[in-house]
C-alpha cells in the first residue's frame, strides 16, 4: 500500500542517516572534523552532533505524521468510485464524499465511471468477397457502476483490455461480410459487434453502450478504382436496359396505334391532316398534298379537317398582323 511504502521508506533512509552517525562516532577524532588546529570551531555554536540528530529526528518525525495524516483523507469525485483495499484484499466500494481510513495497511485506488470511446482503425481485412478494407469505428462503454471492482480485480488493463476485443470482433465480421454489406448495412453490423464485445468483456465490470462503424475504406488503390469501373459498367448497362424498355414500349404504342389506323381510314386521313397542320402552326412552310390523299375519306372527316386547317390559317394571320 502506498503508505506502508512511505513508511518504509522512512525507516530506511533514518537507518541510513544513523549508520553514518554511529560510523563518525567511531572514528578516532572525529571531533576534529568541525574544528581548526587551535580549537576554533567552523559552526557558530558549539557543535552537538546528538543534539542535532534528535532535532532532525523530531523534525522527520513530525514530517511523516503529517504526511501519514494526510494520506489517510480521500476525497471521492462524484463521477469516480473508490475501491478499498485491506492489507492487499479487496474490502469495499466507496461512493462521492470524504473518506478516512487508517494508515499504513489500508489505501484506495479510483475508478471513473464516466462513459468512455476508443477510436479503432483495423487496416488489411479481408472481405468475404477478397476486397481489401480498412475499417474505422467507434467503441462507446463505461463501468459497470453496481460492480466497479471488477474493472480493477478481473482485468489489469480495462480500456486497452477493451480495445483488444472490439478490434478482433471488428477483425471477425469483416472477414464474414462482403464489402457491399459492410457498406449498407453498418448500423446492424454494429450492434452485432457491440453484442460481441459485451459477451466478452462482461466479467470485467464493462457496460459496452454502443458500437459504430464510421468508416469502411478500401485499403487497394487498384481494386477501388477496378470497383469504381465495374459500378460505371453496372450503371450503364441498367440505362441501356431502361432504353431498350422504353423502345419496347414506344413500339408496341406504335404497333396498337397502326392496327387502330388500318382498320379506320377516316381516323388515318385525320392523322395524315393533323401532321400536316403541325408542321405549318409556325407560317413559314407549306406543305403540298396530292389529291389523292383525299382518297377514300368521307366528306365529313374532310369539311372538319379544312375547318381546322382553316381555324389555324386565321389565328397565323392575326400572329402576322
Amino acid at each position: 500500500m502506498r503508505n506502508a511504502q512511505g513508511a518504509l521508506r522512512f525507516f530506511v533512509t533514518w537507518a541510513v542517516f544513523l549508520g553514518l552517525v554511529y560510523t563518525l562516532k567511531m572514528y578516532e577524532g572525529w571531533d576534529k572534523l568541525f574544528t581548526d588546529n587551535h580549537g576554533a570551531g567552523f559552526l557558530p555554536w558549539d557543535f552537538d552532533i546528538i543534539g542535532i540528530v534528535v532535532v532532525l529526528f523530531k523534525l522527520g518525525l513530525a514530517t511523516y505524521a503529517a504526511q501519514t495524516i494526510g494520506g489517510m483523507i480521500y476525497v471521492v469525485m462524484q463521477y469516480e468510485r473508490g475501491m478499498v483495499f485491506r492489507n492487499g484484499n479487496f474490502e469495499r466500494v466507496a461512493n462521492a464524499g470524504i473518506v478516512i481510513m487508517p494508515p499504513w495497511f489500508w489505501g484506495m485506488e479510483m475508478v471513473d465511471v464516466r462513459a468512455m470511446n476508443l477510436v479503432i482503425e483495423v487496416a488489411q481485412i479481408m472481405t468475404k468477397d477478397n476486397v481489401p478494407v480498412k475499417i474505422k469505428a467507434v467503441v462507446f462503454f463505461a463501468v459497470d457502476k453496481a460492480r466497479p471492482q471488477d474493472s480493477v480485480l478481473e482485468v489489469e488493463d480495462f480500456a486497452g483490455s477493451i480495445e483488444q476485443v472490439a478490434e478482433a470482433a471488428i477483425k471477425s465480421m469483416g472477414g464474414e461480410s462482403t464489402f457491399k454489406q459492410m457498406q449498407a448495412e453498418r448500423k446492424a453490423l454494429g450492434t452485432a459487434l457491440r453484442t460481441e464485445v459485451a459477451e466478452e468483456t462482461k466479467g470485467w465490470g464493462a457496460v459496452v453502450q454502443s458500437v459504430l462503424i464510421q468508416d469502411v475504406a478500401i485499403d487497394s488503390e487498384e481494386i477501388r478504382m477496378s470497383l469504381v469501373r465495374e459500378a460505371a459498367a453496372q450503371a450503364e448497362a441498367l440505362a441501356r436496359g431502361h432504353l431498350a424498355e422504353a423502345e419496347v414500349a414506344t413500339a408496341e404504342s406504335f404497333v396498337k396505334a397502326a392496327n387502330l389506323y388500318a382498320g379506320n381510314a377516316v381516323a388515318l386521313m385525320l392523322r395524315q391532316l393533323n401532321i400536316a397542320l403541325e408542321a405549318v402552326k409556325g407560317g413559314k412552310a407549306v406543305v403540298l398534298m396530292p389529291t389523292s390523299a383525299m382518297d377514300g375519306g368521307s366528306n365529313l372527316a374532310i369539311q372538319a379537317a379544312m375547318q381546322q386547317a382553316a381555324q389555324i390559317t386565321d389565328g397565323n394571320t392575326e400572329d402576322q398582323a
